[in-house]
C-alpha cells in the first residue's frame, strides 16, 4: 500500500467514526427540537390563560394593599387619638392631684387633730368624773 492509500484509507475510517458519532447526535438533536416545539406549542396554548391569572393576581393584590392602606391609616389614627387620651387622663390627674392632694391633706390633718383634742378631753372629762366619785 502507498502512502496516499494509507492515508486514504486512514481519513475514510476517520469519516466513518465522525458519521457513527453524528447521527445519534442528529437524532438527538431532532428529538430535543421536537420537544422544544411541542413545549412551544404548549406555551402558546396556555399562556394567554396564565398571563390573565397573572393581571387578575395583579389586580387583586393592588386592591388588597390599597385596603390595607386605608386600615394602617385608620389605626394609626386611632393610636394618635389614644396617645392624646392618655395624655389629657395624665394632665389631669395631675391637675386634680395638686389641687386636691393639699387640701386632702389639710382637712385629714384637721380630723386628727380634732380627733386627738377630742380623746384628750374624754381623758380629761373622766378623770375628773373618776375624782368627784
Amino acid at each position: 500500500m502507498t502512502n496516499w492509500q494509507i492515508i486514504a484509507l486512514l481519513l475514510v475510517v476517520a469519516l466513518i467514526v465522525l458519521i457513527a458519532y453524528v447521527i445519534p447526535m442528529m437524532i438527538e438533536l431532532r428529538r430535543s427540537l421536537k420537544k422544544m416545539g411541542d413545549m412551544a406549542e404548549n406555551l402558546d396554548n396556555h399562556l394567554p390563560k396564565i398571563m390573565e391569572n397573572v393581571e387578575n393576581i395583579s389586580t387583586d393584590l393592588t386592591n388588597i394593599m390599597a385596603s390595607s392602606r386605608g386600615h394602617v391609616d385608620t389605626l394609626g389614627a386611632a393610636a394618635t387619638q389614644l396617645k392624646d387620651m392618655v395624655s389629657d387622663i395624665s394632665g389631669m390627674e395631675k391637675r386634680v392631684r395638686n389641687q386636691v392632694e393639699k387640701p386632702l391633706v389639710q382637712s385629714i390633718a384637721t380630723v386628727a387633730a380634732v380627733a386627738r383634742a377630742a380623746q384628750a378631753f374624754i381623758s380629761v372629762y373622766n378623770g375628773r368624773q373618776n375624782g368627784k366619785s
